[in-house]
């Protein structure tokens, strides 16, 4: 049996390399390491509207793997979570989602 990826999520991954490629990964790591979090929740933020931040309730496991590999590409850890505890729970912090919700993280 063959799999092919869809348009959208041909979209999806390309979208997502594209925003990562250039994002600055590492420097943000860093810098929110350093406690400065400004360029982390930038980063955050342009991923949220690109609907990342849907995937662990809207997603196809497919689309979930997109998003997991390109972030993996970009440099970026990942916790591989209890999936049961991530969907019960939030994400993040109160704080973490207020910011990237508005606009005091840009």
């Amino acid at each position: 049996m063959r799999f092919e990826l869809d348009e959208d999520q041909r979209d999806f991954a390309a979208a997502l390399e594209s925003l990562l490629s250039g994002a600055g990964t590492v420097a943000a790591a860093r810098a929110w390491a350093e406690g400065d979090h400004a360029p982390g929740l930038g980063l955050w933020k342009r991923l949220s509207d690109l609907g990342v931040l849907s995937l662990a309730t809207d997603a196809s496991p497919v689309e979930v793997a997109i998003a997991f590999l390109a972030a993996a590409r970009a440099g970026l850890e990942i916790y591989f979570g209890n999936a049961q505890r991530a969907r019960d729970q939030p994400l993040f912090d109160a704080d973490v989602l207020d910011a990237v919700e508005g606009d005091s993280a840009v």
